[in-house]
């Protein structure tokens, strides 16, 4: 995790250690006359990936604008410290307070979205997988409930493939608003 500093003539982003910028101009007067935008950048898991046979964690980079204040820039870069710390991953996302019906509203909206193929059938997904989960905020599902979700689907006489499209279209709709 770290904090970086935005510099307000070419806008690039760099250590809060720098006195001067690429393009010459001078940060600390900058500081001194509160014209520095403050950034955080930490990392959040994207995925796995196989390596040499074995699971590893893919990671995905990411900035978040604080302010103007280094106080504030600090702060925050705390509170995602202690946020990854304790295993609070998608407290770190803007979508972490959506229900997936709400998230799932949205995304049918996108007109991006509207425009597929297969939108039809990624509404039906959507709606099957919202029966169960629709109410629930997206954070607080777990790997445990989609096994229970998948179990379940099969009780009721549902192939693997079709059951892996419900989970699939909700993974799919929870990386779009991730990204």
């Amino acid at each position: 995790m770290a904090i970086l500093q935005e510099c307000p003539i070419c806008n690039h982003k760099q250590a809060i250690k720098n006195k001067k910028c690429k393009c010459g101009a001078n940060l600390v007067r900058f500081k001194k006359s509160q014209k520095i935008k403050y950034w955080i950048q930490f990392r959040i898991p994207d995925g796995y990936t196989i390596k040499d046979g074995k699971r590893v964690a893919k990671y995905k980079q990411r900035k978040e604008y604080v302010g103007i204040s280094i106080e504030d820039a600090r702060a925050a870069d705390g509170k995602r410290k202690v946020q990854k710390k304790e295993g609070r991953v998608f407290d770190m996302l803007p979508a972490a307070k959506l229900t997936f019906n709400e998230l799932t509203s949205w995304y049918l909206d996108l007109t991006s979205i509207k425009e597929l193929g297969y939108f039809k059938d990624l509404r039906n997904n959507l709606g099957s997988f919202n029966a169960l989960f629709g109410e629930t905020i997206i954070n607080e599902v777990t790997p445990e409930d989609l096994k229970e979700y998948q179990i379940m689907r099969k009780k009721e006489g549902y192939a693997d493939s079709y059951i892996d499209k419900h989970v699939g279209a909700a993974r799919t709709m929870i990386i779009v608003v991730c990204k």
